[in-house]
């Protein structure tokens, strides 16, 4: 994963880009996973292995796949629920210094 640059020094708009940078690169991570590269790598195994092996492989592998898009789906949900209780959170803080 490669976030560029978040700035999130306790402001409001801050946190907003850090959670839209965030949820932006877990839904790119995913895509890719069954992008391009993985639509000619099963195109290459169809071409050159045949059998009860190639189907397993290629079984195991979306399996894998599958488990790694959960976990990025699972990173992005619970980070977008930490980031959205440091808000409330910062919210509240500022309410009780601006009067």
């Amino acid at each position: 994963m490669a976030i560029q640059t978040a700035t999130f020094g306790r402001s409001e708009g801050g946190l907003k880009t850090l959670k839209s940078n965030l949820q932006s690169q877990c839904s790119s991570m995913k895509n890719k996973l069954r992008g391009k590269e993985y639509k000619e790598l099963i195109s290459v195994i169809n071409a050159n292995w045949a059998g009860a092996d190639a189907y397993d492989w290629k079984n195991d592998l979306s399996a894998k796949i599958q488990e790694v898009e959960k976990a990025l789906s699972t990173l992005s949900t619970k980070s977008q629920g930490l980031l959205d209780s440091d808000l409330a959170s910062f919210k509240s803080f500022q309410a009780k210094n601006v009067k």
